[in-house]
């Protein structure tokens, strides 16, 4: 057995704290402090830990989280379902794609499990599509992350329309980090762009005023101004009404033809792994994190 092998087996062993304290140290080259929790990162970790908010696994249930935005935020648009269920089959997606031309595939529940499909897709790109949504398993990820909100849903899939009606250019992400005090009234709002996903992935962090703030978070920031979408308003709006029901919540949003459509809810954005520069920002972000991070 290699050194390698061995520290994944003892890793393995671990309890949860620890495990997750040395994924913790290994990312960020420093011991997290939980007694109590000072910078964004730390805070992540302890909601990991000890989170008790039950809204967390009911909304990270892609389907869920539909409905439950339809009954609370009704000005806030979703995409469309196209089909919903258990087991994916090619013909699921092929359906989707002639009523549409093109959609995208997702897991129900979970992060990272996405894939985009249109006429141009080939059949044995729709296979691995389909065999990578029915390997997936909601325990198993909630397990290895130990975002253990994840952990009590059944598998399936989701497929929705595709938002990004232009294919040469993909879609901002507009990620409202939005922090509350004890009242659930907001304090402050960061935003988190993230711009071309899927080929050369920067991100760059603003205040709700769209003022840059001069630090990165695990890819490079390239873009140092943006300019407003014309839903940016009503996207704030939606991602403060959001955030009131947590102490912290990451609110992901996309304007398209003015609209503001809902994305999903992040409750432990890169699962507190994902290390800022300078690492000042870390505590500053921590430090507008007042409430109770287990909410």
């Amino acid at each position: 057995m290699t050194i390698k092998n061995a520290i994944k087996l003892l890793y393995g062993t671990l309890p949860p704290r620890p495990r997750e304290a040395f994924r913790y140290l290994c990312k960020h080259k420093r011991p997290p402090r939980l007694s109590p929790p000072k910078s964004f990162n730390e805070k992540i970790l302890f909601r990991k830990l000890y989170w008790s908010n039950p809204l967390f696994s009911t909304l990270s249930d892609k389907i869920e989280a539909k409905k439950w935005i339809y009954d609370n935020v009704p000005d806030l648009y979703c995409p469309k379902t196209l089909d919903s269920g258990l087991r994916i089959t090619k013909n699921n997606i092929y359906s989707a794609i002639e009523s549409t031309g093109r959609c995208v595939v997702k897991t129900r529940s979970g992060s990272g499990v996405c894939f985009f499909a249109d006429r141009d897709t080939s059949s044995k790109q729709i296979d691995l599509i389909v065999e990578r949504i029915n390997n997936y398993q909601p325990k198993e990820f909630g397990g290895l992350q130990h975002e253990t909100w994840y952990s009590k849903h059944a598998p399936g899939y989701l497929i929705e329309e595709n938002l990004n009606t232009n294919l040469s250019q993909q879609l901002p992400d507009y990620k409202f980090h939005v922090f509350t005090d004890e009242a659930h009234n907001t304090q402050r709002v960061i935003l988190q762009v993230d711009f071309d996903r899927f080929t050369f992935h920067t991100r760059s962090l603003f205040t709700e005023e769209l003022s840059w703030l001069p630090a990165s978070l695990k890819y490079p920031c390239v873009h140092s101004s943006i300019h407003a979408p014309d839903s940016f308003e009503a996207m704030l709006r939606s991602a403060k009404l959001l955030g009131s029901y947590f102490s912290y919540v990451r609110v992901d949003l996309y304007d398209r033809n003015s609209q503001p459509y809902f994305g999903e809810l992040t409750f432990a954005p890169g699962s507190g792994r994902e290390a800022f520069k300078p690492a000042f920002f870390d505590f500053w972000l921590g430090s507008m994190w007042t409430d109770d991070p287990r909410h």
